[in-house]
């Protein structure tokens, strides 16, 4: 499911200047990595801006990290440093071990709060 629109993107100012059709290819991709970390049926109004704004992080992650190409390839970099950016086969291997590799950091970090990582059982319906 596409929860972003290119303008949302542009707005949350991830530091990331992409082409629109470069978003749309990485949106569908960063969506499913969303997805994949939380339950989509738990997605709902109350949480979809935290949702939004993790999906645009994981947009500016995979654009970061090789774009489109890398993003269907499953390709992973070594080492790369752009700008104030840096990331080493050392930091996938902690969120390898951690069963986030290929997620973005700051993404993980906007989702935690609201318990949408939670994978265990729930009571009452409740997770």
């Amino acid at each position: 499911m596409a929860y972003l629109k290119y303008s949302e993107f542009n707005a949350f100012n991830t530091g990331v200047a992409i082409s629109i059709d470069e978003f749309v290819t990485l949106e569908q991709y960063a969506s499913t990595d969303i997805e994949s970390l939380t339950f989509p049926n738990r997605i709902n109004e109350a949480n979809l801006p935290t949702i939004k704004k993790a999906v645009a992080f994981q947009i500016a992650y995979l654009y970061m990290n090789g774009g489109i190409e890398a993003a269907s390839s499953g390709a992973s970099l070594k080492s790369e440093k752009i700008g104030n950016y840096t990331y080493n086969i050392e930091t996938a291997n902690r969120n390898a071990a951690s069963g986030y590799e290929n997620i973005s950091p700051a993404a993980i970090k906007i989702i935690y709060p609201t318990g949408l990582l939670y994978r265990g059982v729930s009571r009452c319906g409740k997770p």
